[in-house]
């Protein structure tokens, strides 16, 4: 099973590198990489403000896939 996590990317997020747990505004279990990936792009271009972005993880928390998080403006 594969994790999708959709977060703001706010200070703390910035400053990890990845998805601080304050900040996620979505988590998903997805069978499949591909399907998490869509599920992810749908999410992110649904918010109006910048700055979201999504990540694909394992179950065990190691990160496969990143997006940047979208431009803000």
């Amino acid at each position: 099973m594969i994790h999708l996590i959709v977060y703001f990317n706010g200070a703390r997020s910035r400053w990890s590198g990845r998805a601080h747990p304050e900040e996620m505004l979505l988590e998903e279990t997805m069978p499949w990489r591909w399907l998490a990936r869509m599920r992810g792009q749908q999410v992110v271009r649904s918010f109006i403000a910048g700055r979201v972005g999504w990540a694909i993880c394992t179950p065990d928390g190691q990160v496969l896939e990143q997006s940047d998080p979208t431009p803000e403006g």
